[in-house]
């Protein structure tokens, strides 16, 4: 089977890069009551 090109990675880096933007645009109520102070960790790389 050939190599399948990676067009998920693309979108997590860009995701992770822009995760507090992304959440305040596109949900603003829940970027609200985040703290963001605290750390968080993405799930996908456990």
């Amino acid at each position: 089977m050939p190599d399948q090109p990676d067009h998920d990675s693309p979108w997590k880096d860009i995701l992770e890069r822009f995760f507090i933007d992304f959440v305040e645009f596109f949900f603003p109520d829940v970027h609200a009551g985040i703290d963001w102070e605290k750390e968080y960790t993405f799930m996908d790389k456990m």
